[in-house]
């Protein structure tokens, strides 16, 4: 078992941080290294997790100041994945939410309005209706509306708003819609001392983290410069959409489930994500903090394979932390347990559970072994054994080097070889066992393939850090993803 010490240490105390900083500038969702699927303001600013109660935010990340509908205050609350807002006696949910502003503020005094310009979500007692997929339909709806002011034209309003719906249920039975949103943003206020057309600030170089290079011509790439802060200007019009969903996957069986919601977002509660290790604890529902998740994203995909407290159904369709944090550990490729992510965005991969939930048909395992398609077998600590990962590079080692001194790298996307895995986890003292059926055998510091052994016998294996996840790539020879994401 990878690094069960470590691991054992980590759940005796729980530290998240949702939001990360680079430097003293941009605000980073900290699950994936390639953020465009996650949601954004803009200048920079990515989160995946928000609080319903006023000014209060993970640090570095932006907080809700205020929120009204048509003018009216209101107070949010979201229970499971479903979001309400409640004020002046009255509680709006479903599509009566169109026209939610939510006013976001950064601790650099950047602030920035969201509005929710529809509500797609199907309830039990809707027949979906066919016709123009969410995004379009948004688009012209809020042509419609004032975007002058702060509160949508009531005129403008569908008048069949109960009739119109998008389905989108959970990946995993039982059938059950979850709510999904389209929101929009303009800015408010720039960072405070921001002169109004002045270049903006020069950043600040972030602290080195630990990237591939193994061989003796490349350097880590570690620039020396970084674009400058991102600080446009207040705006009077929603420009800009909070999931922009750049790179979706592409022909896989779950790619259906993010038809027609590709720029949509789901709100839940119950999982906080330790961005920085890749582990997840419970949240207290009382505290106010919910997940702000758009289509594609890891958070999304766990909640939409009920590996959340929200997405539980007891007791047929329920998920330990260390199941959950081996899933997410699985969708990040986080080989080595250490929370380093070696994936983007769009990468092209499949996956079942010990459980059986996912996929349905069942993928045939031992087929897919004898077709050397095989990634890894996953648990709570990381990857315990390993074929070939899913993103490679065209030369090993070259991750992230310049060509020449003060242009762009080669290679922007995060991609890593076999041998760069093994090395980086025996780097950290991983230990390994060879296969399920060698429990008993002395631990191994170099991590296993996954072979046939493996494949018959990993879901024999007990204790709480047994295998959950065995992810499987789309193709014998991984694309070779550079400049992308």
């Amino acid at each position: 078992m990878t690094n069960r010490n470590r691991s054992i240490a980590l759940l005796s105390f729980a530290i998240g941080v949702g939001v990360v900083v680079l430097g003293s500038a941009d605000a980073r969702a900290g699950l994936c290294p390639i953020c465009s699927n996650s949601a954004t303001v803009g200048d920079g600013i990515v989160f995946d997790e928000l609080n319903v109660n006023i000014g209060v935010r993970r640090p570095g990340g932006p907080a809700i100041m205020k929120a009204s509908i048509d003018g009216n205050p209101v107070t949010l609350q979201v229970k499971r994945h479903f979001l309400t807002a409640a004020g002046g006696g009255k509680t709006y949910e479903g599509q009566q939410l169109v026209g939610l502003l939510m006013e976001l503020e950064v601790p650099d005094g950047r602030a920035y309005e969201v509005r929710l310009v529809d509500a797609y979500g199907c309830r039990s007692d809707q027949t979906p209706k066919p016709g123009e997929p969410p995004s379009k339909a948004a688009d012209a709806k809020l042509k419609a509306y004032d975007t002058k002011s702060k509160a949508p034209d009531p005129k403008a309003k569908p008048a069949d708003q109960k009739a119109f719906c998008v389905p989108n249920p959970f990946w995993v039975g039982p059938t059950e819609n979850v709510p999904h949103f389209y929101f929009r943003v303009k800015k408010l206020r720039q960072r405070r001392g921001a002169v109004a057309g002045a270049p903006a600030a020069a950043a600040k170089k972030p602290a080195r983290t630990r990237q591939p290079c193994k061989t003796d011509t490349c350097q880590p790439y570690t620039p020396d410069y970084l674009p400058a802060y991102e600080d446009r200007l207040p705006e009077t019009e929603y420009k800009t959409e909070v999931c922009q969903a750049k790179h979706l996957e592409k022909g896989l069986s779950p790619k259906e489930s993010w038809k027609d919601v590709e720029k949509e977002a789901i709100t839940f509660e119950g999982d906080h994500y330790d961005a920085e290790h890749k582990q997840v604890w419970d949240a207290e529902s009382n505290e106010g903090w919910f997940n702000f998740a758009c289509a594609g994203t890891a958070v999304a995909k766990m909640h939409m394979l009920r590996h959340t407290h929200a997405g539980s159904v007891t007791p047929t369709k329920t998920t330990s932390l260390l199941q959950r944090t081996a899933m997410l550990k699985a969708i990040t490729a986080d080989y080595c347990g250490d929370g380093t992510a070696w994936t983007a965005d769009g990468t092209p991969l499949q996956w079942t559970d010990s459980k059986g939930w996912f996929p349905t048909p069942r993928l045939d395992l031992a087929a897919i072994e004898r077709l050397g398609l095989i990634e890894a077998v996953w648990g709570p600590d990381g990857a315990m054994c390993l074929n070939t990962p899913r993103r490679q590079t065209k030369v090993p080692g070259m991750v992230y080097v310049e060509p020449n001194p003060g242009t762009p790298p080669a290679c922007t996307a995060p991609a890593v070889t076999r041998a760069e895995v093994r090395a980086a986890c025996q780097g950290m003292g991983n230990m390994y066992t060879k296969s399920p059926a060698a429990l008993t055998a002395p631990p191994r510091t170099a991590i296993p393939f996954c072979d046939e052994e493996w494949i018959k016998q990993w879901k024999l294996m007990k204790g709480p850090y047994r295998p959950h996840v065995v992810t499987v790539n789309m193709a014998a020879n991984p694309a070779v993803y550079c400049d992308w994401p």
